[in-house]
């Protein structure tokens, strides 16, 4: 039921929204990030959600208040909508809010589902200078979640 809720308001609020990839959102980016989770229905849930707040006129609280309209525990509601939170990024340094994401185990593996399917070439057609720039930007989040900004892997 988590997930299925999590999915229903997602796909509400990213209703005609489009990724980097000129994809529908929420059949594109979203559930490809979710998909990456198969036995953590919460990180799931979050990964259709992780968006959320930065790209849909939708509050903390409301967001709360629509997972325990269908059905959620205000428990687990408010969990998700505090991760939810901290993936999303406020207006500090980028590496700051990684070091905030990090913290958080449940923040920290959906961010690096996230990072993954940004980081997944063959969605672009082409690649621009400023793809590139992007691209290298969330190859050095990933290396820098997973400890190896030392000895960063190569972007897939």
């Amino acid at each position: 039921m988590i997930v299925e809720t999590a999915k229903a308001i997602a796909r509400k609020y990213h209703q005609g929204q489009a990724d980097k990839a000129r994809v529908d959102y929420f059949s594109g980016h979203l559930t490809a990030v979710a998909s990456q989770f198969h036995d953590n229905e919460l990180a799931k849930a979050i990964a259709y959600l992780h968006d959320i707040i930065e790209d849909c006129d939708i509050a903390p609280k409301q967001l709360e208040s629509e997972l325990m309209a269908g059905g959620i525990t205000e428990q687990k509601a408010s969990t998700i909508s505090r991760v939810v939170q901290l993936l999303t990024k406020p207006d500090v340094d980028y590496f700051a809010y990684l070091e905030t994401v990090k913290a958080d185990p449940l923040a920290k593996v959906v961010k690096l589902a996230d990072l993954t399917h940004n980081m997944d070439r063959s969605r672009l057609n082409s690649v621009s200078e400023k793809d590139e720039m992007r691209l290298a930007k969330y190859a050095k989040a990933y290396a820098f979640l997973t400890d190896r900004h030392n000895n960063p892997q190569p972007t897939p």
